[in-house]
């Protein structure tokens, strides 16, 4: 997952600026940016002796699972444009606002560029359920991120561009529950073990986006009353199913982390990317459905958020350093 820690820097930034916290959610979206150049300049450094002979590329033997991944990086820059739009519309700063629509633009085509080999290789080799994992939430995650994007760059609910914000919410959502049918067949037959436990947090994460996708598609315009009411529908399922996902799952991360993991493993990203997501979903849900309960919520979630950034980072810098993997970086 290339872009994990900026998808959940770039999530916390939003975050910070719902609440109000404008240094902290600038700093944060300004350090999203950073990582977003710093991890393809690293690839490229630490590869560049064998990017320098001819390499032809085989996808021809690799499996589904192989390619969810990558989808962490149009999801990224999906959220990094988010941020940059909410502070190039209440700063009036036309040259961030151009560059979140450039960063949006290029989401969607590496969604295009992520997904079809993702399904080239379904086609080809089927479907391996004891290879799907909650990493392929990532697939509907990067389709709902590029939707909200839209919505948010285009920040008017009158333009006719509203109608990729519904296209992205539906067939994110239709995606999700696609790969939500498959992780249940996996879990009830080969339980959870046997492939990283953190981005089952994903499978949260993803329904709280769809949530958030369907309420910027509600705020079209231009659609009919039933269609309003069909979306403010959906919406509520899809928030109802995000809240069902989290407890169960923090809490059984909650248990590996203690238990198992101990912080002694590197720092799994997922959980502060996806409870982000999962406040920012039940602030709009509240706002929409005037449901009291779910603004509560996305308080204490995005709490918790925020939490989840600092103690990942610190976690993060107190390993390497346990590990002394500063000391052989200087040598």
């Amino acid at each position: 997952m290339p872009y994990a820690v900026v998808m959940a820097t770039g999530g916390t930034a939003s975050v910070a600026a719902a609440a109000n916290y404008w240094l902290l959610a600038a700093t944060l979206l300004t350090l999203a940016c950073l990582q977003a150049v710093y991890i393809p300049l690293a690839w490229f450094w630490l590869r560049r002796r064998f990017l320098s002979m001819p390499q032809i590329p085989n996808f021809a033997g690799r499996s589904a699972d192989q390619y969810v991944g990558a989808h962490t990086i149009p999801l990224g820059l999906a959220v990094v444009s988010s941020g940059m739009a909410f502070f190039a519309h209440v700063e009036g700063m036309t040259a961030l606002l151009g560059l979140a629509e450039f960063l949006l633009a290029l989401s969607w085509l590496l969604v295009l560029l992520c997904a079809a080999p993702f399904f080239l290789a379904v086609y080809r080799f089927g479907i391996s359920l004891e290879r799907v994992s909650g990493a392929w939430f990532l697939v509907p995650a990067a389709v709902l991120g590029a939707g909200v994007a839209t919505g948010d760059v285009l920040a008017s609910t009158q333009s006719d561009w509203n109608l990729v914000v519904v296209a992205g919410a539906l067939l994110g959502g239709i995606l999700y529950v696609a790969i939500a049918f498959l992780a249940a067949l996996r879990i009830r037959r080969f339980g959870l073990h046997g492939v990283p436990q953190a981005p089952w947090w994903i499978a949260m994460g993803c329904a709280g986006f769809a949530a958030l996708a369907l309420g910027h598609a509600w705020a079209w315009q231009d659609l009919t009353p039933v269609a309003h009411h069909a979306l403010a529908m959906l919406m509520l399922l899809a928030e109802i199913l995000a809240i069902v996902l989290f407890f169960p799952i923090a809490f059984r991360s909650a248990i590996f982390l203690f238990r198992d993991c101990a912080f002694r493993n590197p720092v799994a990203w997922p959980p502060t990317f996806s409870t982000s997501v999962f406040a920012l979903s039940c602030l709009q849900s509240a706002s929409i459905l005037s449901i009291p309960a779910f603004h509560c919520l996305g308080i204490v979630a995005g709490s918790f958020a925020l939490l989840f950034w600092f103690a990942s980072i610190f976690w993060e810098l107190w390993r390497r350093v346990t590990a002394g993997y500063f000391a052989k970086e200087i040598r």
